[in-house]
C-alpha cells in the first residue's frame, strides 16, 4: 500500500502520537461496559465510590458496609468524581483509568525524549507500552494501578527534567514531589520508592557533591508539601475511626515482612522475572539478548529509571509476601522506555516498530471482541429487567456473591437494592430462587467459571443466575 505509506511518512511524530492515542482511547472506550475480561478487586473501588455519591460520605470508602482503609482515598475520589459528572455506571467508573492511561502514553513519549532526543525513539516507547497485555488490561480497570502509574511516570519525568547536570532545578523538583504526594494518596508508601531511587541515582552520579544534591532533593519545603497532601486523610480517620484504621493497618502490614525463606524468595523471584519478561513480550527478551550480546551502553541519565525498576522489584521480592502480576503495572511505562533504549540502535528497529504497532492493534481488537465468546450473564439479566420493568418497579439482588452484587449495582445505574426479596424484580441464584415462593422466572443466564476433569472428559463448571418477578396477587 504505497499510498498509505506516503501519507504516514508525511505525518509529523506529534500527529502520529495524537492519532494513536485517539485510536487507543476510542477502541478501549468501547470495552468499558464489558464485564469481561474482569478484575475481581475492581468492585472495591467502583462500589465504594458509588456509595460515596449515594451517602455523600467522601472521607471513608465503604464496601457493602465495610470500611475500606486498605488503600488511601485518591482513587475512590477520582471514580466518585466521574460518577458525579456522568452518573453511576460501569462505563463512567472506568473512564478515569482510561484517560490516565492515555495521558501515561503521552508522558512516556516526552520522558523518552529526555534520554534520547529523537521522536522515533519516543514513538517506539509508546508503541511498546501499548503492546503490553498488562498495560492494556488495566487501562480499562477502575483500580489504583493506572492512577499510580500515571503519577509516578509524571514524577519520573519531572525528576529527570530537574537534573540539568550542574544542579537540580527547584521548579521541577517541586512538581515531582507534588506527583509523589498524590501517588502516596493513591497507593501509600509504595510511592516513596521513586524518591529513594532518585537519592541512589544522585549518590552514584555526583559522589563527592551528593550531600548538597540530596539536601536539595529532600528540601524541607518538599517534605512539608508531601505532609500537607498525604497526611490529612490519615489524621482524620485516625481521629474519627481509630480502631478500624489501626486494625486494617495491622492486617495490611502482615503482608509485608523481612523473614527470609529461600523457597519463598525463589518463588517470588521467579514469578516477577517471568512477569517482567512477558510484560512487554517479546520485546523485553529481544532487548536483554541485545544488551548482553552486543554490550550496548545506555545514556547516563537512563540510570534513574533502571534503578527505579530494580528497587521496585527488590521490594516486591524481599518484603512483599503476596505476589501479583498487577504489582509491576506501575513500572511498565519505565520498562517500555528502557526496552526501547536497548532496541533503538538495532538494525532491526523498523521491524520491531511494525511488530509493536501490529501487536497493539491486535490487543485492541481482542478486547473489543472478547465478550462475544463468554456470555455476560449478569448484564443479560439487568438488560432484561430494564426491558421488562415499568419505571416505578424496583430491582434487588438476593443471595448472590458480593462481587456479583457490585456488578449489578453499577450496571443498574446504582438503583439495585442489596439482599432483599421485597423488590418487584430480583436477581438471584438457584438457592435464593427456592426461598422466594412467589417468584416467577423472567430470564436466566449461566456463567462459566471453570473446567473440571470428569473421568476422561472435561466438564464445564458454571453457576446460574435468574431474574425473577414477584407474582402480583
Amino acid at each position: 500500500m504505497p499510498g498509505l505509506k506516503n501519507i504516514i511518512s508525511r505525518l509529523s511524530p506529534n500527529r502520529i502520537l495524537i492519532m494513536w492515542i485517539a485510536i487507543y482511547a476510542i477502541f478501549m472506550a468501547f470495552t468499558l461496559n464489558n464485564t469481561y475480561p474482569l478484575q475481581g478487586d475492581e468492585s472495591f473501588y467502583t462500589v465504594s465510590a458509588a456509595n460515596m455519591i449515594q451517602t455523600h460520605s467522601y472521607m471513608v470508602p465503604e464496601y457493602f458496609g465495610q470500611s475500606r482503609f486498605q488503600k488511601p482515598v485518591l482513587t475512590y475520589w477520582i471514580v466518585a468524581a466521574s460518577y458525579k459528572i456522568l452518573g453511576i455506571s460501569l462505563w463512567s467508573g472506568r473512564i478515569p483509568p482510561l484517560i490516565l492511561s492515555c495521558l501515561t502514553l503521552l508522558v512516556v513519549y516526552y520522558l523518552s525524549r529526555l534520554y534520547i532526543n529523537d521522536a522515533k525513539f519516543g514513538l517506539f516507547s509508546v508503541f511498546l507500552l501499548s503492546a503490553s497485555f498488562l498495560f492494556v488490561s488495566f487501562s480499562r480497570i477502575a483500580m489504583n494501578e493506572p492512577v499510580l502509574a500515571f503519577l509516578l511516570t509524571c514524577a519520573l519525568y519531572f525528576f529527570a527534567r530537574a537534573d540539568s547536570g550542574n544542579t537540580l532545578s527547584n521548579k521541577w523538583l517541586f512538581t515531582g514531589w507534588l506527583c509523589i504526594s498524590l501517588a502516596f494518596m493513591a497507593k501509600g508508601p509504595g510511592a516513596l520508592i521513586l524518591p529513594a531511587s532518585y537519592a541512589i541515582y544522585i549518590a552514584i552520579t555526583y559522589r563527592g557533591s551528593s550531600p548538597q544534591y540530596l539536601a536539595k532533593l529532600f528540601n524541607p519545603v518538599y517534605i512539608l508539601l508531601f505532609l500537607l497532601i498525604a497526611s490529612p486523610w490519615y489524621i482524620y480517620n485516625y481521629h474519627c475511626h481509630r480502631d478500624a484504621l489501626l486494625a486494617i493497618v495491622k492486617k495490611e502490614s502482615s503482608h509485608v515482612g523481612t523473614s527470609f525463606s529461600p523457597i519463598r524468595f525463589m518463588s517470588r523471584a521467579l514469578f516477577y522475572a517471568y512477569t517482567v519478561l512477558f510484560s512487554i513480550f517479546p520485546f523485553i527478551i529481544f532487548a536483554l539478548f541485545r544488551k548482553f550480546r552486543s554490550r550496548i551502553t545506555f545514556p547516563h541519565k537512563l540510570q534513574l529509571p533502571i534503578i527505579f525498576c530494580m528497587a521496585t522489584l527488590f521490594i516486591f521480592i524481599f518484603f512483599v509476601k503476596e505476589h501479583k502480576d498487577r504489582y509491576i503495572y506501575t513500572i511498565l511505562p519505565t520498562l517500555a522506555v528502557i526496552t526501547s533504549a536497548a532496541l533503538y540502535s538495532s538494525p532491526h528497529l523498523k521491524k520491531y516498530m511494525v511488530s509493536a504497532v501490529a501487536l497493539s492493534l491486535l490487543l485492541l481488537i481482542i478486547y473489543v471482541s472478547y465478550p462475544v465468546f463468554p456470555r455476560e450473564s449478569l448484564r443479560e439479566l439487568v438488560s432484561a429487567y430494564k426491558f421488562k420493568a415499568l419505571p416505578a418497579e424496583t430491582l434487588s439482588t438476593y443471595n448472590i456473591d458480593i462481587r456479583s452484587k457490585g456488578w449489578i449495582l453499577l450496571m443498574s445505574g446504582g438503583k439495585a437494592a442489596i439482599d432483599t426479596y421485597s423488590a418487584d424484580y430480583i436477581i438471584t441464584n438457584e438457592d435464593g430462587l427456592r426461598s422466594i415462593p412467589d417468584a416467577v422466572i423472567v430470564a436466566k443466564s449461566e456463567e462459566r467459571i471453570g473446567l473440571k476433569l470428569d473421568g476422561f472428559k472435561f466438564k464445564i463448571i458454571s453457576k446460574k443466575f435468574f431474574l425473577a418477578q414477584r407474582s402480583v396477587k
